[in-house]
């Protein structure tokens, strides 16, 4: 493996002591070199941090090319996007694939501290499929279906929520040791003390519901569609391996989180899309082929920049600040009122819909 970060639009190689760490305001090259049938083999990865320029964005894309043709073609390229990092790209890491918030120091900055409390979201049960991204580093970033490493300028905490398996807690202490090599003290979910609540800032709602408690497959298979009439027609697409990028500004998004379906409105949805996403929710639940969901199953119409802990925890590594203006939730409602913030429908018979 060889890996370089793009600085000043220039490839910069990272040291291999510090291969499998990234930073969300960098995008990154990695050659993948291996053998097939006796010859070599090349994967070209083009990874992009959620906050790198556009610049660095185009700089990554242009070297993958031209790395390309310095192997006469043979290489092949893979974009990888900041949390829907794919299997293999993660294998490369053996469970230490570690994303950190913000920027590594550039010429023209100056180096940047490293902030005196960091958190940490660990998902994945093996070497292959394991990686931890940088929260914000309070309560509202905990969920209960993961672990979390909680770094402190005296303390190294493992924080397990009641939905995390034997499994994604040992990969949790492997990803550990990169984070910080202090003895590290193990919380289990309600079992908190006054101390750790402290540290991150005071204890306040998160992703804490029924189904992210159980952990499980359940907890994991939560579904997103998109809904849209770009095409000419009001259509709605489900999208695999979801990411809070994948919610569209533009359009109506459909999350279906088991005991509620949520109807996230993007920015600039247009009226259509509003009124036909409710009437398509109305009949996704209806028409389910399992026949086994409540037709009473509230539906709760959130706004992009206002979403509650009840939503975001059915996403990695949510980011408060993409468009609440680093606000959180309880801030919001402080300001707003929950009323403004939300709005839960239910229904039971509906009129046919055929957009999915």
């Amino acid at each position: 493996i060889q890996i370089w970060r793009i600085e000043q639009n220039e490839l910069a190689p990272v040291d291999e002591s510090t291969y499998g760490q990234f930073y969300g305001g960098d995008c990154y090259l990695i050659l993948y070199t291996y053998e097939n049938n006796g010859r070599k083999a090349y994967i070209i990865y083009y990874w992009q941090g959620r906050h790198a320029t556009a610049d660095e964005i185009t700089a990554s894309a242009f070297h993958a090319v031209a790395l390309d043709d310095k192997y006469d073609g043979a290489p092949v390229q893979i974009r990888v996007i900041m949390g829907k990092e794919p299997k293999h790209f993660m294998a490369m890491f053996k469970g230490k694939l570690i994303i950190f918030e913000g920027g590594t120091s550039r010429k023209t900055e100056e180096p940047q501290e490293e902030p005196l409390r960091r958190l940490f979201q660990v998902r994945g049960t093996n070497e292959f499929n394991t990686k931890a991204i940088e929260v914000k580093a309070v309560a509202s970033s905990l969920n209960s279906n993961d672990v979390f490493l909680f770094k402190t300028p005296a303390e190294m905490y493992m924080w397990c929520g009641k939905g995390c398996s034997g499994d994604e807690r040992e990969m949790a202490k492997n990803v550990s040791q990169v984070i910080s090599k202090r003895d590290m003290d193990t919380i289990s979910e309600g079992n908190e003390n006054l101390h750790f609540w402290a540290a991150l800032g005071g204890k306040v709602p998160y992703s804490n519901s029924p189904k992210l408690q159980e952990g499980g497959e359940d907890a994991d298979s939560a579904r997103l569609y998109e809904c849209s009439n770009a095409s000419g027609n009001f259509r709605c697409e489900e999208i695999a391996n979801f990411a809070q990028e994948d919610l569209d500004e533009d359009d109506v998004m459909l999350l279906d989180a088991h005991s509620e379906i949520y109807l996230w409105i993007g920015s600039g949805a247009n009226k259509q899309e509003k009124e036909e996403s409710v009437v398509t929710a109305i009949n996704y639940l209806r028409t389910d082929p399992t026949d086994s969901r409540d037709p009473h199953t509230p539906i709760i119409t959130v706004k992009q920049g206002f979403e509650p802990p009840t939503f975001t925890g059915w996403f990695m590594a949510w980011d408060p600040s993409k468009w609440s203006g680093n606000k959180s939730y309880e801030d919001l409602k402080r300001e707003l009122g929950e009323g403004s913030l939300l709005s839960r429908l239910r229904f039971g018979v509906s009129p046919e819909n055929d957009a999915f």
